[in-house]
């Protein structure tokens, strides 16, 4: 039944989601609740995928109306942190890589001041000075300034390249202690 659910809001959410944004607040953050609890609520690999599926097209609806600083953008980006802790706090399966991927990639371009915060505190978590310096390298080479963060295919697919890079060369450092 959980599964089926999750199914049905990742289907609104692809089909319609510009529909989404035309009900009251309210409905749309029972939506986001309803994901961020698909998301910690260990009920399996298919409800988190499913749930990471949900944030793309919300994302690009927020990037393309530039809604970001609405009621619905900013309850969106709270998404953000609990995505970030998913991917870069825990260890995810590679059965997620890719819909993980495309989520962050989709929550950066909405909110790149929020990706940087959260880096920065995840950075600053850790004492070893060379430690530190590696992991904001990665993070740096995952997303570098000149980077034009769009929600196009192209540019999708080029940080999909790099977040592998990234995960080849960085991600096992960030569970030293």
């Amino acid at each position: 039944m959980c599964i089926e659910y999750y199914k049905l809001i990742s289907n609104t959410a692809y089909s319609n989601s510009e529909k989404l944004f035309t009900r009251t607040f309210e409905l749309f953050s029972i939506l986001i609740n309803s994901i961020q609890y698909g998301l910690t609520s260990n009920a399996g690999l298919e409800v988190i995928r499913l749930s990471l599926e949900c944030i793309i097209p919300l994302c690009n609806r927020i990037f393309a109306s530039q809604l970001q600083q609405t009621n619905y953008g900013l309850s969106l980006r709270n998404l953000f942190k609990v995505v970030f802790n998913l991917i870069f706090q825990n260890s995810f399966e590679i059965d997620l890589f890719e819909v993980s991927s495309n989520a962050l990639y989709s929550l950066i371009c909405c909110y790149q001041d929020t990706y940087t915060m959260l880096v920065n505190d995840l950075v600053a978590q850790y004492d070893d000075e060379q430690l530190k310096a590696k992991i904001l390298s990665g993070f740096q080479a995952l997303t570098p300034t000149n980077f034009i963060f769009s929600l196009d295919k192209r540019n999708r697919l080029k940080f999909n390249s790099k977040f592998n890079d990234f995960c080849i060369k960085t991600y096992g450092l960030l569970f030293i202690r």
